[in-house]
């Protein structure tokens, strides 16, 4: 018996750890996440009304942790009702509820507030309520909604509301189906202190030895996307142009003893706006501002007109931005969806490296993305608990994953189709100044593929893991290539990865790459050439999410000149093919060191057998064959 013997190339694929500065995700889930370990509860409260108006009016000192103020609201009733439920931390107390110039009762329990109108109201009627309010807004339950510290000498008080820190300084509807329609906010404190805010600063008065700061926002907003931030700023603007001609202000309020090297940073800020306007829709807020407030938590908070900033970097700057058209423009319906605004935000810094300092370092960004979501093999983007903060801000799965998917679709569709989807997304009226889900998105991408994406959000947005790849390649003396792509998952929620993957053949006079429309494991392709490539690479551009891929040469098994193991490098089944009809005795797997394994059925076969190998650990074997008058023995290998 003729025995022929193959070489084994295997190339494993890893991913390098980013040497750029800080990531993206570490510094906006730093600005997010005060407490790990905290996990929360949520209420679910205002649902039988419609925020349409809110004046909050705040009494701050920086040096406390205390807050006084009130907040006027306009709702709508969305039925017949005769009270409504607001989130109001426990530790807040209600000095009174005004409605139409008289006190009202109320009942605060727990971390809701139930306002008792004296009279019910009708459907779609619109009325206010305005309530004066107090309180230490902290104890070992708290998010940091409130904070004060301290800059060098100085004091300053700041709040960090997302997810679920609104309610710890203000009475509100702490959700994500109902924006307020516009906000005016009043901050009065000493006359040494300046206040920062959403909108435009309409006014600054002084009050004896106060001042009071008027900021005015006239676009829908998210609760927690409303702040406040007092302290001896220093401030200055800038002026960007946006794709149209038209400019924005971008105003920055700054620590003194940082002034002059943080706003040399900032200095980038007009370019990413005049790029990401170009390259998406205009800055969504252009008729007010936007801008940074420096603040004493690490990272940046994305708060609509003005990102707090503890960190000064192109990755940061170019983050936070970005959250303005993804994330409050348009924002994630759900905390589940969160990787919507995190994870496009994630992908902006990438693009902004691209756009800046081209490819080499769009991929750094890229890779580190991809290592860091690789970290968490069995976690899905989409959000399975949303009562842990951590969870909803898992740097691994809402940024570097959801990035790392947009990445792939972008890759998968094309730039034009790409880039197209995304702009209809943030031009869709009933998204734009609204909330979003994930299936939204996916319907503006189909729009522009022209095709069903369900396999590809399913598995990668809501399934778990990661595609593991294993091609095995010939070309035979007319230069036809045959490819056998298998595919395995680090995590059984996904049954398989259904993506086009690039395949690189070349030599030293040739270079093409193909892409395999990959659509089941074990599925066979064939190409011809006019040339021999010396070097064959799976996705050699990192296209793909994938945790290895491992290229198999000339992966064939000729065990007689009649029966051929094609390939001889198995997942769940091995694959014998017969070119003439065999009466087998016994069909046997053995360990290398001789133990029996597994008897498969003998009997009469006639062109092809299929062994189910699935049960079988990774490693070597033998395969035996025996009919009436041979045995045929050749070695197999389970990946």
């Amino acid at each position: 018996m003729k025995k022929i013997y193959f070489l084994l190339l295997a190339t494993l694929w890893f991913l390098p750890i980013k040497a750029q500065e800080k990531t993206s995700y570490e510094n906006c889930k730093q600005g997010k996440i005060k407490s790990k370990s905290l996990t929360i509860n949520k209420s679910n409260v205002g649902q039988n009304i419609d925020m349409k108006y809110s004046r909050l009016q705040f009494d701050i000192n920086p040096y406390e942790r205390y807050i006084k103020g009130s907040n006027t609201i306009y709702f709508e009733a969305k039925e017949t009702l005769s009270s409504f439920t607001l989130d109001f931390y426990k530790t807040l107390r209600a000095d009174s509820i005004i409605y139409k110039n008289k006190k009202i009762s109320s009942t605060h329990s727990g971390h809701e507030l139930i306002i008792n109108l004296p009279n019910a109201i009708s459907s779609n009627t619109l009325d206010s309520v305005k309530i004066y309010y107090q309180g230490q807004p902290y104890d070992n339950e708290s998010t940091g909604g409130f904070s004060n510290a301290y800059h060098r000498i100085s004091p300053i008080a700041y709040t960090l509301s997302e997810p679920y820190g609104a309610r710890e300084w203000m009475p509100c509807k702490q959700d994500l189906n109902d924006k307020i329609d516009s906000v005016d906010i009043f901050v009065k404190t000493q006359a040494a202190y300046r206040a920062a805010s959403n909108g435009i600063l309409v006014s600054e008065k002084l009050d004896g030895t106060n001042k009071i700061y008027h900021w005015k926002h006239r676009y829908p907003i998210a609760t927690y996307l409303i702040a406040i931030s007092v302290t001896d700023y220093m401030y200055y603007s800038e002026y960007a142009k946006l794709s149209n001609t038209d400019s924005v202000e971008i105003l920055n309020y700054l620590y003194p003893e940082t002034y002059e090297n943080v706003k040399a940073t900032l200095s980038v800020t007009k370019d990413l706006i005049t790029y990401f306007s170009n390259l998406l829709i205009d800055y969504p807020f252009a008729k007010e501002k936007y801008g940074h407030a420096q603040f004493s938590w690490g990272g940046g908070m994305e708060h609509q007109t003005m990102s707090f900033m503890g960190a000064w970097n192109f990755a940061i700057i170019a983050h936070e931005l970005a959250h303005q058209w993804f994330g409050d423009y348009v924002t994630c319906g759900s905390w589940k969806d969160i990787w919507l605004n995190e994870g496009f935000a994630t992908y902006m810094e990438s693009l902004a490296y691209e756009h800046f300092e081209g490819n080499e370092s769009y991929m750094k960004d890229v890779l580190s993305n991809f290592s860091y979501a690789l970290q968490s093999p069995n976690g899905s983007v989409y959000v399975d608990d949303t009562t842990s903060i951590n969870r909803i801000f898992s740097g691994q799965l809402s940024y570097s994953k959801g990035a790392s998917i947009l990445h792939m679709l972008r890759m998968q569709l094309g730039d034009e189709i790409f880039f197209n989807a995304i702009k209809s997304y943030l031009n869709d009226a009933k998204l734009s100044n609204n909330y979003a889900k994930t299936a939204d998105l996916q319907k503006h991408f189909e729009l522009y593929a022209d095709r069903k994406l369900d396999n590809f959000f399913n598995s990668w947005i809501y399934g778990r893991g990661f595609p593991n790849y294993y091609l095995n390649w010939s070309q035979d003396e007319n230069n036809k290539m045959t490819f056998e792509l298998y595919q395995t998952q680090t995590d059984p929620s996904v049954t398989f990865f259904e993506l086009k993957v690039p395949i690189r053949l070349y030599s030293s006079s040739h270079d093409t790459t193909i892409y395999l429309d990959h659509k089941f494991s074990g599925q066979s392709f064939s190409l011809q050439l006019d040339f021999r490539p010396t070097v064959i690479q799976l996705d050699p551009n990192n296209h793909i999410l994938k945790s290895q891929s491992i290229i198999g040469y000339i992966a064939f098994q000729k065990v007689s000149e009649n029966i051929l193991i094609a390939p001889n490098v198995i997942d769940d089944f091995c694959r014998v093919y017969l070119r003439n009809s065999f009466n087998f005795k016994a069909i046997q797997l053995f360990s290398m060191d001789g133990k029996l394994l597994e008897e498969y059925p003998n009997g009469y076969y006639s062109n092809f057998m299929e062994l189910n190998m699935s049960w079988l650990p990774k490693g070597n074997y033998i395969l035996k064959l025996t009919t009436d008058s041979y045995s045929y023995s050749e070695k197999i290998i389970k990946i």
